[in-house]
């Protein structure tokens, strides 16, 4: 008796629109979530988590919305004179709040537009790192020195974005110096071949090794070698390395700067061998009572 007394106790609770609508917002809620969860897993297994997050996003905020319109019925609303006074509402909330809707916006212009997705390694006003998350409002990229930044999605939209792992290899470029006196042909064949047998280097687009122009002490190459994105940290060690053991085996020389100076007593000029050139550096100030003659 008393259970049967509690049962229709329940069904007449249930039967106020109140309790009603909670139980369509609390249940449809959760079942929203699920099947937003489950179709970025879905998306994910056979696309990029990119659309794998637009996915969960678009069936997150649908189904959130049916929810409310479905609750919203149960209570007897007037969804039309309900709309007009959410469209009043919406006009003077964005007067208040431009920031939060210019965010809103660009984060959907991001989303569709894809000028970079969750993994990649991107550059925004100077700022380089790997992206770990694209929301409505910011878009959040940790540094390689392990620092989370969050760019408000309006700073993104109007930013300059370089991308470095939206292709699929990318071109390392590494410059050099040989002495004057150099047979620049041959520094020149000598480099391409080291670099050529660097089993990380792409055998095309090809190595070129190219002549840009004269320094203070020095003939500058430059050396142009094209490797995986992936293996871009690692192709440029190799490359360096490659270079400089290549120059030191045929003899060839990568100059440093030289410089000649006076003391201050009228001794004879003594020559002091520079490997810096750094104006700031320790080893390239002129001690006190020490006068600079010339470089060469």
């Amino acid at each position: 008796m008393t259970a049967d007394l509690s049962l229709s106790a329940a069904l007449d609770l249930v039967d106020i629109p109140a309790v009603r609508a909670a139980v369509i917002l609390v249940v449809g809620l959760v079942l929203v979530s699920v099947l937003a969860r489950f179709v970025q897993r879905r998306v994910a297994r056979r696309g990029s988590a990119h659309w794998a997050l637009v996915s969960r996003k678009l069936v997150a905020y649908a189904g959130a919305a049916t929810v409310f319109v479905a609750a919203a019925r149960t209570l007897g609303l007037d969804l039309t004179a309900l709309a007009a006074t959410a469209g009043v509402a919406t006009v003077a909330v964005g007067f208040a709040a431009q920031t939060s809707l210019s965010n809103l916006i660009a984060g959907l212009f991001l989303l569709v537009d894809r000028p970079f997705e969750i993994g990649d390694s991107i550059n925004i006003d100077g700022n380089m790192g790997v992206v770990r998350g694209i929301t409505l409002m910011s878009t959040l990229v940790r540094t390689f020195d392990g620092i989370l930044i969050r760019w408000p999605n309006e700073v993104v939209l109007k930013s300059t974005i370089l991308n470095y792992s939206s292709l699929p290899a990318r071109r390392v470029e590494i410059r050099v110096g040989v002495a004057y006196g150099t047979d620049l042909p041959r520094a020149r064949r000598v480099i391409r071949e080291a670099i050529s047998d660097l089993e990380i280097v792409l055998v095309e687009p090809t190595v070129d090794v190219i002549t840009r122009g004269f320094l203070d002490s020095a003939v500058e190459l430059e050396v142009r070698a094209w490797v995986a994105q992936g293996d871009f940290v690692q192709g440029r060690t190799a490359v360096v390395e490659a270079v400089h053991r290549s120059l030191a085996d045929a003899g060839i020389e990568i100059p440093f700067p030289h410089r000649t100076i006076r003391l201050a007593d009228g001794a004879k000029p003594r020559t002091i061998d520079v490997p810096a050139t750094n104006p700031s550096s320790e080893v390239n100030r002129v001690p006190e009572g020490v006068q600079q003659a010339q470089k060469t």
